[in-house]
């Protein structure tokens, strides 16, 4: 004989049934006293009768009791089943773990790997017998169904296969599969088996890898649960041979046109390569913005440059590719805020009898010529601790003459709070001009020196930033003098002279930025040549790329997102619908 419950949380609840004999006692009342003439005769009938009454005071309480005891123990689904005793070996129990995420929709092989699961699993409980014992965790990144405790009715958890479907999440096995060990813990059969059905999609397993768990035999480390001699049956999964997904889309500034660049990032998670596959970005309307073809090799991952019009105002877009054999990650959602305009201030010296001189000419009209994100301002150093630096997001300084102290702290106090400082030199430049804001600086100064016929080099952190040196003109410029320049720890260099000594130095926050040479055309002939509109923009973007740029919501499939409400919002006042006009349930936690 074999007992056992369904809904064994429902037990929980045994102790209420004596709420009965504790209400009995509590609400009991002394006798009282009346005075009243002799009753010897009626104390002998009382006395008769009281033994009686108390049996049936008591019988009553009983009832009441044995009623919610039977009503509690009803709800926990109490099964009794006639056949050989638990741990002789005839009877096994088994726990299905059924992967239900979003990958579980690929269909390789003319059916998806969810219908492949959902036969396996039928026919694993077709095959088990009156005497076994079986349950059904359905999950993702959560448990989504969980049947309950070990029953011998398998045509039921066939019924609840036939309910269930794919969702839109990753998958989170661990929870899972300690609630099956949970749930093996209640049987005392020898023969215990969890057998999972995944398609160990790249996303399968990444939870236990993460933990530094590589086989399955290591599970013990995770699950509080674990029992040895409990079998790890895993369904084999079909390899996906034509899969890519689109991973990411960003938005990013192209400051030397009037359009809106996106980065988007791809994956060939196949087999297969993929050729001249088709990726476009859509309005949520459907329209059509771009479109570009792209070849992507098995594993490979690369990120493509997508311009489209540039959006006015906050706006969504979707990145779309063509359908492979899993669509659910074909397609990429995101909104954008509008781009902020840079604001920046010029500071420069005196020269001669001008009160703003022409040193800073070329700069203002890279940054100006239209169309532009950059508003300019330009000031003298004397100016400089006189001037409000919270009003700009990048300060400019165009070889400074000696910096007193009280702008020096003054343009410390703007890059802690998080503004940009870009540093040009040139003739006024000696060793102690700049010792106030020296330690802002990405790197060290020392003297000044000769660089005729010395070419410029662009590095890996200019290139990623998508501008090609080389389409300029680059070899053209002939930069005659620089001050030599020594990289701090963790700074990194933009441009290099062909002897490896660094031009253009950033910070590690990308924060501070210094040229090591003069902005105008005292050192070299840079102004005049193609290169400086674009480089001296891609600079000034880069300074103020966190404090303009800002992607409110992007989101990938199995994304969980999360925001977060400082005021009350109602719970039937947000709607989240998707590019097909379907309505999606949100909770609200408090």
């Amino acid at each position: 004989m074999n007992f056992s419950f369904l809904n064994p949380s429902a037990l929980w609840a045994l102790p209420l049934s004596l709420a009965p004999i504790a209400l009995h006692f509590f609400f009991r009342r002394p006798p009282k006293v009346v005075d009243f003439g002799d009753l010897k005769l009626l104390t002998r009938v009382a006395e008769k009768t009281r033994p009686r009454k108390k049996i049936k005071q008591w019988l009553v309480l009983l009832l009441r009791f044995l009623s919610l005891f039977c009503l509690f123990f009803f709800f926990s689904k109490p099964i009794l089943h006639w056949g050989p005793m638990s741990g002789e070996g005839d009877g096994a129990s088994v726990v299905i773990l059924l992967d239900h995420s979003y990958s579980m929709r690929a269909n390789p092989v003319g059916f998806s790997r969810w219908d492949q699961a959902l036969r396996d699993a039928q026919k694993v409980l077709n095959s088990l017998k009156e005497s076994d014992r079986s349950s059904l965790i359905v999950f993702s990144e959560q448990i989504d169904y969980d049947s309950g405790g070990l029953t011998n009715r398998h045509e039921n958890l066939i019924a609840a296969l036939k309910t269930q479907k794919p969702g839109f999440g990753n998958t989170q096995m661990l929870s899972a599969l300690e609630q099956a060990y949970k749930t093996l813990a209640n049987s005392a059969v020898s023969n215990k088996c969890i057998l999972i059905l995944t398609d160990g999609a790249r996303h399968g397993w990444l939870n236990a890898a993460k933990a530094g768990v590589e086989d399955l035999k290591d599970w013990s480390a995770l699950v509080s649960h674990f029992d040895p001699s409990v079998k790890i049956l895993m369904s084999e999964p079909s390899r996906n041979t034509s899969n890519a997904s689109i991973e990411n889309v960003e938005m990013v500034s192209d400051v030397s046109s009037g359009l809106a660049k996106y980065r988007v990032t791809l994956q060939n998670w196949g087999t297969k390569p993929f050729g001249r596959w088709p990726v476009s970005l859509e309005k949520m309307d459907g329209s059509k913005m771009t479109e570009t073809l792209v070849d992507l090799l098995p594993g490979e991952r690369k990120s493509l440059m997508m311009s489209a019009a540039l959006p006015d105002g906050q706006s969504a877009v979707k990145a779309v590719a063509r359908p492979d054999n899993l669509e659910a990650d074909d397609s990429f959602f995101m909104v954008q805020n509008p781009l902020m305009r840079v604001k920046v201030l010029v500071v420069e010296d005196y020269a001669g009898t001008a009160a703003i001189s022409g040193e800073t000419f070329f700069f203002r009209q890279a940054l100006k010529s239209g169309p532009s994100p950059f508003e300019v301002q330009t000031i003298t150093l004397g100016q400089l601790k006189k001037t409000s630096l919270n009003d700009y997001q990048v300060v400019f300084l165009a070889d400074p003459s000696e910096i007193d102290r009280d702008s020096g702290e003054s343009l410390k106090r703007f890059v802690s709070s998080g503004g940009s400082l870009f540093l040009s030199l040139g003739e006024r430049y000696q060793l102690e001009t700049l010792n106030e804001i020296a330690d802002l600086l990405p790197c060290t100064l020392e003297g000044k020196r000769e660089v005729q016929g010395l070419a410029l080099k662009p590095s890996q952190n200019l290139a990623e930033d998508q501008l090609d040196v080389g389409q300029y003109e680059s070899e053209k410029i002939e930069v005659r003098k620089a001050v030599r320049t020594v990289l701090r720890p963790e700074s990194s260099a933009w441009i290099y002279f062909s002897d490896g000594a660094p031009l253009l130095v950033f910070s590690k926050d990308q924060k501070v930025a210094v040229w090591a040479s003069s902005i105008d055309r005292s050192w070299n002939n840079f102004a005049s040549k193609p290169l400086y509109a674009p480089l001296m923009r891609s600079i000034l973007n880069a300074l103020a790329q966190k404090t303009r740029e800002s992607r409110d919501l992007g989101l990938w499939v199995g994304e969980v997102y999360q925001k977060e409400f400082t005021n009350p919002v109602p719970q039937n006042s947000l709607i989240f619908e998707n590019s097909r006009g379907e309505r999606i349930p949100l909770t609200l936690n408090d």
